[in-house]
């Protein structure tokens, strides 16, 4: 699942910067990266890290440490929603990828996000109703 790309603000980037769906990671600008998840990556979670791969290839990773936000939100998919995390972290430049709960490793993605300190415990809550609305919501932000 591909998905536009958003700013720290909440503004859709996919316009301004071209973004196309069908890849894998673009630039946004000098200092900000978007990488997208498809269906046969999973989701990684080591030690102190998480990450993504596929057919067992890193794409990426980043150590908690690196992550300075996570937004939450619902993705409208018609008969259902899809949710998601936004997680921007930096590691050579600031980058954002989006997770969402289709993929294999989400809920130890979740489990492991919880150990930040701050983070929002109660963002299921506030991301899953009403249905099919984004309620898109911050829940971490590195202090």
């Amino acid at each position: 699942m591909l998905s536009a790309t958003w700013d720290r603000s909440g503004n859709s980037l996919w316009a301004e910067t071209g973004f196309h769906p069908l890849s894998d990671s673009v630039t946004l600008n000098s200092e900000v990266r978007a990488t997208s998840m498809q269906p046969a990556e999973r989701i990684i979670v080591r030690d102190d890290h998480v990450g993504v791969e596929r057919k067992r290839k890193p794409l990426w990773r980043c150590a908690l440490s690196e992550i300075v936000r996570i937004d939450a939100y619902k993705r409208d998919q018609g008969a259902v929603d899809l949710i998601c995390f936004d997680i921007w972290y930096e590691t050579d430049g600031e980058w954002m990828v989006t997770a969402h709960e289709d993929l294999e490793g989400w809920e130890d993605l979740t489990s492991r996000l919880r150990d930040l300190a701050g983070f929002d415990g109660d963002w299921f809550a506030k991301v899953s109703q009403p249905p099919f609305a984004e309620c898109r919501t911050l829940v971490y932000v590195r202090r």
